[in-house]
Formats: structure tokens, C-alpha cells, sequence
């Protein structure tokens, strides 16, 4: 398996782009971890941590919820 099609992977990548201060790259990315595992709750709170560094409150709150409904 490739690592564009592992979640887990996808995560790490997402987590070092926005630690790298790259929140386009980091948001493609966690975007791309939710589609291949949409019932995982971390790419959603990845989401949330883009947003937030990207000050779009509302959006974080969004994802954030999101996470949160989906780790039930």
C-alpha cells in the first residue's frame, strides 16, 4: 500500500506540514486521511488544529465537534 493511501501516514505528514506552518498543505492532507478513514476522529481534529492556526475559529469549532461526535 502506498503511503498516499494510508491514514496513518497521511496523519504524520498533515502533523510535521502544520508544524512547518504550511496549514494549505496540512489541510489537503488531513482532508485526505478523512476520505480514506472517515470514521477516525483524528484527521477531523487535525482539521480543527488547522483552523485554529489559521484563526478561523468557527471552522475549528466545526471540526472539533465533529471529532468529537465521531469518538462515541
Amino acid at each position: 500500500v502506498q503511503a498516499s493511501q494510508r491514514p496513518s501516514l497521511l496523519l504524520k505528514r498533515a502533523e510535521l506540514q502544520l508544524a512547518l506552518r504550511d496549514r494549505a498543505a496540512a489541510t489537503a492532507t488531513y482532508q485526505r486521511a478523512r476520505a480514506l478513514d472517515p470514521v477516525n476522529p483524528a484527521p477531523l481534529a487535525g482539521l480543527a488544529r488547522a483552523a485554529l492556526a489559521a484563526r478561523d475559529h468557527a471552522a475549528a469549532a466545526v471540526h472539533a465537534e465533529a471529532a468529537l461526535s465521531l469518538d462515541r
